[in-house]
């Protein structure tokens, strides 16, 4: 996927170069365009936020805790006897569905989503308690959780198993996006290879001063 990201870019390189007038020039565009997709692709999901938001949702929550009675008993209390506990309130949530294909075209989203990894919890995974056992992603896992969790929208019930990292149904139940990635981005290149294509035909009829063709 690293190859491929960089023939992606050597793709736009060379159709930009080919459209530019001048060398400087088509440098300068080249590294924008780059930049573009790694960047500007974050800045237009973060700004979209504010397009996306519902105030006053009904949303439940659950987690661990001991019961109410432990503080009043002289007896330890152990994992065993925490219980799940459930909330329901309102607030804002964020429809991140509708606006994560914008994190398609990232060159780093399409390289960390094309990652393979296990996504599924371990069956004597432990995650209460002083003895649990969590699983420690790496970076290119972060991202990718993060991505499939934002396609995967607000989550209006958390269950006491996600709470506790048991459960990552949000994000594994999401098909990935490195594919639509490589399409957006392959349309960018080839639509520019296309254009610089057409400008290099020969014979050219007219020519700026200073002006190059190749």
């Amino acid at each position: 996927m690293l190859a491929v990201e960089l023939g992606v870019v050597c793709a736009l390189g060379i159709g930009i170069s080919a459209l530019a007038g001048r060398p400087l020039f088509s440098i300068v565009t080249t590294y924008m365009m780059v930049a573009l997709l790694g960047l500007g692709t974050l800045i237009a999901f973060g700004l979209s936020f504010s397009l996306v938001q519902e105030e006053d949702v009904e949303v439940t929550s659950s987690f661990y805790s001991f019961p109410a009675e432990a503080g009043l008993s002289s007896e330890v209390m152990t994992e065993d006897d925490m219980v799940c506990t459930t909330n329901t309130f309102t607030q804002t949530v964020y429809h991140t569905e509708r606006i994560t294909w914008l994190l398609a075209a990232n060159p780093f989203v399409v390289v960390a989503d094309a990652v393979p990894y296990d996504r599924a919890v371990p069956e004597d995974f432990a995650g209460v308690g002083p003895d649990a056992q969590f699983r420690t992603p790496g970076i290119m896992e972060v991202i990718s959780d993060g991505v499939r969790t934002s396609l995967a929208g607000a989550d209006y019930d958390v269950t006491c198993a996600e709470a506790q990292g048991q459960a990552n149904d949000a994000a594994g139940g999401q098909f990935p996006i490195w594919p639509l990635g490589l399409v957006v981005q392959g349309a960018l290149a080839g639509g520019l290879l296309w254009l610089g294509r057409k400008k290099l035909v020969t014979p050219v009829r007219r020519l700026a001063q200073g002006t190059r063709i190749a």
